[in-house]
């Protein structure tokens, strides 16, 4: 008697593509509209080839931080306008002496 052995899958369906990866279902759409072959219709249901999709998101440009002069906001680090207690700096409370 053989073993079932499960693999990875290269299909899912649209819902579970969207809570599997990075993107949700509307933009899932959106690339679909832009790249044919990612959505695939099998048995009356609507799936997304997951093999297409990551290449999809590997072939994308390096993501640009919006980092002032290269240097990283520190964490736990206050907005820019903010004061440590996360207030705008123009709402905040004053200091009683």
């Amino acid at each position: 008697m053989s073993e079932h052995v499960a693999l990875p899958g290269r299909f899912a369906r649209v819902s579970v593509a969207a809570e599997r990866g990075p993107v949700g279902k509307t933009k899932l759409y959106q690339l679909a509209e832009e790249n044919a072959g990612l959505f695939r219709k099998f048995a009356g249901v609507t799936l997304v080839d997951l093999d297409l999709l990551d290449h999809i998101i590997e072939q994308s440009p390096p993501a640009e931080l919006g980092l002032k002069k290269g240097i990283p906001r520190a964490v736990g680090s206050a907005k820019s306008g903010e004061n440590e207690s996360g207030c705008d700096s123009k709402e905040a409370p004053e200091n009683p002496k």
